[in-house]
């Protein structure tokens, strides 16, 4: 299993960042680069929200799977996680408080891919690697699409 933390504040109300870190299609901004264009969200069912299974597509070089997922935890404005019920194992939650300066966002992302294997059929020997980075850099992706711009 690899586990990824982050920890940032982003100038953005609690309101606005749970918006957004509520909405499983969201979840493709933490998705490692190389595999990014290969994903897409399937199914989005969301009423209740809080109750959402949804099924994200994985098309790469002819493979193709679905990775069936739920929110196992909901509490509006305060934290969310997401996780497959069927392999490959993920896990992904969102806890947010009020800050100086805006939400603190906490994240972690939990993980038992095969990274050797997919690896080499996309000729990445450091998969891994390259997804924990991506996952950082995920982050900053949602801090850049939700703060508010400085007076």
């Amino acid at each position: 299993m690899t586990k990824v933390e982050r920890e940032i504040v982003i100038n953005a109300p609690t309101k606005k960042v749970w918006a957004f870190v509520s909405d499983a299609d969201n979840l493709l901004d933490l998705v490692p680069g190389p595999l990014k264009p290969a994903i897409r969200m399937v199914k989005h069912f969301t009423t209740p929200k809080q109750r959402a299974r949804f099924t994200w597509g994985i098309n790469f070089q002819g493979f193709e799977f679905n990775i069936d997922g739920e929110i196992a935890a909901w509490q509006p404005e305060k934290g969310v996680t997401y996780r497959s019920v069927t392999e490959p194992r993920v896990q992904v939650s969102f806890v947010l408080a009020p800050s100086k300066g805006g939400t603190r966002l906490y994240g972690m992302a939990d993980y038992d891919l095969p990274f050797e294997l997919i690896g080499g059929m996309l000729g990445i020997p450091n998969l891994e690697q390259e997804a924990e980075k991506s996952i950082y850099a995920g982050f900053d992706t949602i801090r850049a699409k939700l703060e508010v711009p400085a007076s």
